[in-house]
């Protein structure tokens, strides 16, 4: 049997692992954000959704607890993206969570979802030719 501790450790090293990848989608925001606004364009706060609270939690709060403390001070770079109006962190289930598409390895059910809600589909040699032709 898995000992308190133990398990806390764990969920503490899976809100470190999203933490960095928080960290990764806001440093991809910002990119987005300054190229657009070097062209021109004036966005408004991107979403960020993921599908851990705990890093999102830690993401949107800037307040440091006793086992916050540990995770490295480039994940808390999210907190001042946030600050700034350039994204927000919104909470998405695991089961909704389209990304998982590109991600992870799901069942035909979960594909096909996900694929429709992104929008992606299957090229046929008959689609090919006719968008060739037109």
């Amino acid at each position: 049997m898995v000992e308190r501790k133990e398990c806390e450790r764990l969920g503490l090293r899976v809100k470190k692992r999203k933490n960095g990848e928080n960290h990764d989608s806001s440093r991809q925001v910002v990119w987005i954000h300054t190229l657009m606004g070097e062209l021109g364009y004036h966005l408004k706060p991107i979403p960020i959704c993921g599908d851990n609270q705990g890093s999102i939690f830690i993401a949107s709060n800037p307040v440091t607890e006793k086992r916050s403390k540990h995770i490295d001070i480039r994940y808390h770079y999210i907190r001042e993206v946030i600050t700034r109006r350039i994204a927000d962190v919104f909470f998405i289930d695991g089961d909704e969570n389209p990304a998982d598409l590109l991600t992870k390895d799901l069942g035909s059910v979960k594909f096909q979802k996900f694929r429709a809600m992104l929008g992606l589909e299957f090229l046929t040699h008959k689609r090919i030719t006719a968008a060739k032709q037109a």
